[in-house]
C-alpha cells in the first residue's frame, strides 16, 4: 500500500517540523515541556483539519440535493419562457 506509506512519511515529517519549530521556540524548556508541547500543536493542527474537512463535507451538496436544484431551475426557467 503505497499510498499509506506516503501518509505515514507525510505525517512524520510533519512532526518533525512541529518539534523543531517547538525545540526552537523553547530552546530552555525541559525535554517532557517540550514534547507536551509538540503533542498539545499536533492535537491542535489534526483537529483544525478534521473541522474544515467536516465544513467542506457540509457546502458540498448530495447528490440528491444537487439534482432536486437542478430541476427546480428547470421548472422555474421553463415557466418563465412560457410567461
Amino acid at each position: 500500500m503505497p499510498g499509506l506509506l506516503g501518509v505515514r512519511h507525510a505525517a512524520e515529517a510533519g512532526h518533525r517540523a512541529v518539534a523543531a519549530a517547538v525545540d526552537a521556540a523553547m530552546s530552555g524548556a525541559s525535554e517532557d515541556e517540550r514534547r507536551a508541547a509538540v503533542e498539545h500543536q499536533l492535537h491542535q493542527d489534526v483537529s483544525a483539519e478534521a473541522w474544515a474537512k467536516a465544513r467542506r463535507r457540509e457546502e458540498i451538496p448530495t447528490a440528491a440535493e444537487a439534482a432536486a436544484l437542478c430541476r427546480a431551475r428547470a421548472e422555474r426557467a421553463a415557466r418563465q419562457a412560457r410567461t
